[in-house]
This record gives structure tokens, C-alpha cells and sequence, in this order.
């Protein structure tokens, strides 16, 4: 008889806890939900905001970079105005990658190329440079993150530029950063 009420408050302790712990992890999700990701998609592509949504277009199309007067022209533009200027970016950005897919196809084949071709191939060699350079930078950057990071996880005294670059991680990551763990 003591085992069964022993056995009955040790599973109404757990099933409280479980409980407990569910609804403080629901209440303090970090982490979007399934309805949340819905709503900020419906958002996203509602009638007329879909087109005219520039920071849309710049997320999903990252290759295609406006220009100023692009820019200003844009806030301009009608609804349907911006739609077809962004359909027709569109197709001329598949055109141009389609190309390059087409020069890289040919010197794969060992085929001789036209002087357009050639134009192609000089922007693939200067776009990959860029990338190369870019890359370089982003390791030397996050090598210096990562030394004010290990500074900051062994409580040594930071100058006040690695506390600025600190604080800067903290504020354009949310604060996920915390002593060199991304959480």
C-alpha cells in the first residue's frame, strides 16, 4: 500500500513538472511558430505588397542590386508600374545568368567562344575575385570577432574598440551572443 501512494506522487510530480516545463517553454519560445511563419508569409505576398515590397525583392533575388535612381524611381511608381518593373528585372537577371551558364558550359566543353562570350567570361572572373575578396574579408573579420570573444569568455580586460566591436555583435545578432556561445 506505501509502494502504490509512493508510485502515485512520484507520477503526479512528473506529469506537474512535464506540464510546468511545456507551458514555460510555450510562453518563452524564441522560436517562431507555424502560425507565426504563416502570417509573416501571407504578409509578405498579400495582394499589391508581394510586387511592391523592395526588401522582398532584395531577400529573394540577392543577386540584383538597385541603383539609386532605380531606387527613386521606385518610390514613384504605381503598384502595377513596380510589378512589371520587377518582373522585367527579373527576366533580364535569368537572362544574364543563363549566359553565364551557357559560356561556362562551353569552356567545360572545350568550345571557342564569341566576343560577347568573352565579355561574359571577364565578369565571371571579376565577380568570383570580388566573392574571393569578400570572403578574405569576412574571415579576417570573424577572427577578430572570435579573439575579443574568447577574451571576453575568459573575463579579460577588453580596450574600448573590442568592447564597442562587442557590443555591436550583441546588437545586430539580438544579443544571441553571450560569452563566444551563439545560442
Amino acid at each position: 500500500m506505501k509502494n502504490k501512494k509512493i508510485l502515485v506522487w512520484l507520477l503526479i510530480a512528473t506529469v506537474t513538472t512535464a506540464w510546468l516545463s511545456y507551458s514555460y517553454a510555450a510562453d518563452n519560445s524564441s522560436s517562431w511558430s507555424t502560425t507565426e511563419t504563416k502570417n509573416e508569409f501571407r504578409k509578405m505576398h498579400s495582394f499589391g505588397s508581394w510586387w511592391t515590397n523592395v526588401e522582398w525583392f532584395k531577400r529573394w533575388f540577392n543577386w540584383v542590386e538597385l541603383t539609386d535612381a532605380e531606387k527613386t524611381a521606385l518610390q514613384s511608381m504605381t503598384a502595377e508600374q513596380k510589378k512589371a518593373f520587377f518582373e522585367n528585372k527579373m527576366t533580364t537577371e535569368k537572362a544574364k545568368r543563363d549566359a553565364k551558364e551557357t559560356v561556362i558550359d562551353k569552356l567545360l566543353a572545350w568550345q571557342s567562344l564569341t566576343a560577347d562570350e568573352e565579355t561574359i567570361r571577364q565578369e565571371i572572373i571579376k565577380e568570383r575575385a570580388d566573392r574571393k575578396t569578400q570572403m578574405q574579408e569576412r574571415e579576417t573579420k570573424f577572427q577578430a570577432i572570435r579573439a575579443v570573444l574568447e577574451k571576453n569568455k575568459n573575463w579579460e580586460t577588453l580596450t574600448a574598440d573590442e568592447q564597442a566591436m562587442l557590443d555591436n555583435l550583441k546588437d545586430n545578432n539580438h544579443g544571441k551572443w553571450w560569452f563566444g556561445k551563439h545560442r
